[in-house]
């Protein structure tokens, strides 16, 4: 009963870590730096009335920026560009993926490990116990090296970096 506890408690850590990992990717960030931010950044100087001013103080809402004009037609570069972005999010998603699959074989491998020390168990239950965890184990091989495989395929894609032109 004890042993049912924990694996039920492990799996709820994946799927914990899971959902953080969603939530995480899902945050926006709330101040978008543009490059005349930065130039007025620059030229602040410390006798200008801006820097004087503590940091503590509210700093006045800065107008609504003018809607951009529409974007042209994309080109061939851009949707390469755009194309190389979802190939990448996806092998990120997909590692994200094996890691937590890999997290639950792990965990896997753990609990049939207690089923076949325990003590109090016939057999039977040992030889079942012994035959799961060896398909775990032969499973977390299989995912371990898929994931491995796709770490590199982003390494690669990320020393390429997307397609110029």
């Amino acid at each position: 009963m004890l042993l049912f506890a924990i694996s039920v408690e492990a799996q709820t850590i994946a799927d914990i870590a899971r959902k953080e990992r969603e939530r995480k990717a899902n945050l926006k960030s709330v101040r978008v730096i543009t490059a005349e931010d930065v130039k007025s950044a620059v030229s602040t100087t410390p006798g200008t009335p801006e820097a004087a001013k503590p940091a503590d103080a509210p700093k006045p809402a800065s107008p609504p920026a003018p809607a951009a004009p529409a974007p042209p037609a994309p080109s061939k570069s851009d949707a390469a560009a755009k194309k190389y972005a979802d190939d990448l999010a996806k092998l990120r998603a997909k590692v994200i993926q094996l890691q937590d699959q890999e997290t639950a074989l792990q965990l896997q491998i753990n609990d049939f490990k207690s089923q076949f020390l325990s003590p109090v168990s016939d057999t039977n239950s040992r030889a079942q116990a012994q035959t799961k965890m060896e398909q775990a184990q032969t499973q977390l091989t299989s995912t371990q090296k898929e994931l491995a495989d796709t770490k590199r395929q982003v390494q690669v894609m990320e020393a390429q970096g997307p397609p110029k032109g």
